[in-house]
């Protein structure tokens, strides 16, 4: 039963579009890996390596949002070609978007 929730959720996420899915899922990531980055910092670093990461910190955010966003591609096309995979088993119709 999750196996068919899940196809029938992705085949409604698809009506979305690519790009919309790559920055909801960017943002995510992106605040994930922000966050994780934050919270070690303040808990392992010591101060002076704090004043270093706010010096670098535009070079740092340009970093994660660029993962992020290929995160957010490799994502896409993963569950896009495991839909199609199962819409083909199905022996459903499969759109191009």
């Amino acid at each position: 039963m999750e196996l068919d929730r899940r196809f029938y959720r992705w085949g409604e996420e698809r009506r979305y579009g690519k790009f919309s899915h790559i920055i909801r899922t960017a943002l995510f990531f992106s605040i994930v890996l922000l966050s994780a980055r934050l919270t070690t910092l303040f808990i392992y670093e010591p101060v002076s390596t704090i004043d270093v990461f706010f010096i670098h910190f535009p070079s740092q955010l340009l970093m994660i949002i660029l993962v992020s966003v290929l995160l957010g591609t490799l994502g896409w096309y993963i569950k896009e070609a495991r839909y199609k995979s199962k819409a083909r088993r199905r022996g459903l119709p499969i759109t191009s978007l």
